[in-house]
């Protein structure tokens, strides 16, 4: 039986070595004190790039804390052997394909890999492959639950995060109030999937 992750492998940037990293669940005093606090206070960039970036307000200990008593959303993070949280994602297994709503499907809510590890952000990032690890995740989860792999999101329309989502095979289906729907099917789940090594 498929089993969820509980660790990844991500590249350290400043020896370009491979390290492992915990996935632990996201609760709301992690999301407060390692997160809605410390990432943007420790980058210490100027609020107007700040503003730029599209998760700038997000506030995921608020979010946890409205969703406390749902049963249908999961959150984790990815953590390294120093307690830093390097990035987050919160979905949904209760919902449907925007291709086929009869067709059940993850949805990403909120997807998101620290400050300290955007390129166009810092000159150094400290680590990479954070957010392509944790959709990889969400994936892995809509085949534990039934959906075969499909998942969809709601993606903000600028090139660079498209461009993240469409190199992991999702497709753009269509737009919701300014917002780029994009969905990843059941043979292109596949196929990532085995191409990150899974035997599915």
């Amino acid at each position: 039986m498929l089993q969820l992750p509980d660790k990844i492998n991500v590249r350290r940037e400043a020896d370009r070595l491979t390290v492992e990293a915990r996935i632990v669940k996201l609760t709301r005093p992690l999301a407060k004190s390692k997160i809605d606090v410390k990432w943007w206070l420790d980058l210490g960039v100027p609020t107007q790039i700040r503003k730029n970036e599209n998760d700038n307000s997000w506030q995921w200990a608020k979010r946890l804390g409205e969703l406390r008593q749902s049963r249908w959303h999961e959150a984790v993070a990815v953590e390294t052997e120093d307690g830093e949280i390097q990035g987050a994602i919160l979905y949904w297994l209760n919902t449907g394909s925007f291709v086929d709503p009869q067709k059940g499907a993850v949805h990403v809510e909120a997807l998101a890999t620290a400050p300290r590890n955007r390129p166009w952000l810092v000159s150094s990032p400290i680590y990479r492959g954070i957010g392509e690890n944790l959709l990889l995740r969400a994936t892995l989860h809509s085949y534990v639950v039934g959906f075969k792999g499909r998942l969809n999101l709601l993606s903000f329309p600028d090139e660079r995060t498209v461009s993240f989502y469409e190199n992991r095979k999702f497709e753009i289906v269509g737009e919701d109030d300014g917002l780029v729907q994009m969905e990843l099917t059941s043979s292109k789940a596949l196929e990532w999937l085995r191409e990150e090594g899974y035997d599915l």
